[in-house]
């Protein structure tokens, strides 16, 4: 299962048009609860934030730059492929 995580401040219309420009298939929730800012260390982490958590809860990629495939990579080992 993947699921987007948007921060707090953006519109569900505003995470559409998003999902809309990048093709984006996959869930989009908002963390209207702040949950994200324990994975932000104090000028440690900033956004786009990409995250990848197995399926026993553990963090197995995260990263603050964008490499194409690499969370895939990451998904797929997760996964045992």
């Amino acid at each position: 299962m993947f699921i987007g995580v948007a921060i707090p401040g953006e519109s569900p219309e505003q995470i559409e048009v998003f999902k809309q420009n990048y093709g984006i298939t996959f869930d989009q929730w908002i963390d209207n609860n702040y949950n994200y800012e324990k994975l932000i260390e104090p000028g440690g982490r900033s956004f786009p934030l990409e995250v990848v958590i197995d399926r026993d809860g553990f963090v197995t990629y995260l990263a603050n730059n964008y490499i194409p495939g690499e969370a895939l990579k990451a998904v797929e080992k997760a996964l045992g492929n």
